[in-house]
């Protein structure tokens, strides 16, 4: 038997990343067999919560570049938005565990970790089940994410402006050690395709499924 639970580093995370994190947990909460049960208690907060949070933290964090004396404030929405995020996982990973089904961490758009006093070798990485890329709402920046994926390693993200049929036109934006990643300052208004892979101490993976992107 193993032991899963989940971490994200979220006290790291800037305001913006953790916004994200709401906004993007809200969309992977809304298809998330966890949540078919509208009538889950108050205690579990779900997708419309989440969408709460991150725009009390967007307006905040504005708020309290200009004034410091919100500084406290915005600490507390933070605080507010990484306990929420902490009980949802928490609910998913025992509704996993419940359904005796481990696929169903994978639909929670969080890292997790495996713990096993008899640990499996690593396997080189499959392909990502799951690649997302959406705008931020700034000009220019994106964000991705992909599924977690099973021991420790990173995630090449690549970009295309050309023919994606063309190996010669992608170029790798960055590696990231994250399922969350986020680029900032491409050029707007073109259309851009997207690809990422996983790399652990066993080798590197296959390409997701490439997505298009128009970058606003």
């Amino acid at each position: 038997m193993s032991d899963v639970y989940v971490t994200s580093h979220l006290k790291e995370l800037s305001d913006g990343d953790l916004a994200l994190v709401a906004d993007t947990m809200a969309d992977d909460l809304d298809e998330h067999p966890a949540y078919k049960d509208k009538n889950n208690p108050p205690c579990i907060p779900g997708p419309p919560k989440f969408r709460e949070h991150a725009v009390a933290l967007k307006r905040i964090s504005a708020a309290a570049k200009q004034d410091g004396s919100k500084e406290g404030e915005r600490q507390l929405v933070r605080e507010n938005t990484v306990q929420d995020i902490t009980f949802a996982s928490q609910f998913v990973v025992m509704f996993s565990a419940h359904e005796k089904d481990p696929s169903l961490l994978e639909k929670l758009g969080l890292e997790t970790r495996h713990r096993s006093y008899n640990r499996e070798p690593l396997r080189k990485p499959e392909k990502p089940s799951k690649f997302i890329v959406k705008h931020t709402g700034v000009s220019g920046n994106i964000y991705a994410s992909i599924n977690s994926w099973e021991g420790k390693g990173s995630v090449e993200l690549q970009i295309s402006d050309g023919d994606p049929a063309d190996e010669d036109s992608w170029r790798t934006l960055n590696i990231f050690h994250s399922c969350r990643m986020r680029v900032d300052g491409l050029e707007p208004a073109r259309k851009c395709h997207f690809r990422a892979r996983i790399r652990n101490d066993v080798g590197t993976g296959p390409w997701s499924e490439v997505v298009e992107l128009i970058i606003l």
